[in-house]
């Protein structure tokens, strides 16, 4: 089984432009199903998701519709065990004519297992042409 990126090789710190865009999560394993700590919001995501406040808090601590909605999301990347791409507009946030790409990055503390995700956005320039 090929090994997945060590959290230290990735810091988003590296990439001030695009901070505003991303999202930290560290996967809790021990959860029943998918569950995830959101360890660090952008500020455009905050914008374009309405999440202000969530920082530190549990995916299972959210409105069951979302924990089902990013659950999938969330699984979808570990099994996968690598980079997926996500597209569509923000869920029920009243912001359907916005567009977005995601990149899901999968990030390990000893390479086996997906103990992190970082979501990153970007608002998608030829949607609704």
């Amino acid at each position: 089984m090929e090994s997945i990126p060590l959290r230290p090789q990735f810091d988003p710190i590296d990439f001030p432009r695009l901070l505003p865009w991303m999202v930290l999560a560290e996967v809790l394993p021990e959860a029943p199903g998918f569950d995830a700590r959101l360890r660090y919001l952008g500020s455009e995501f905050v914008h374009y998701f309405n999440s202000g406040n969530l920082t530190g808090k549990r995916l299972s601590d959210l409105d069951p519709i979302f924990v089902r909605r990013w659950s999938e999301v969330g699984e979808k990347i570990v099994a996968a065990r690598a980079p997926r791409f996500f597209h569509g507009a923000p869920f029920m946030v009243d912001k359907a004519f916005v567009q977005f790409e995601m990149l899901a990055l999968p990030l390990s503390k000893a390479g086996q297992a997906v103990d992190f995700l970082i979501l990153a956005m970007a608002m998608n320039p030829r949607a609704g042409r």
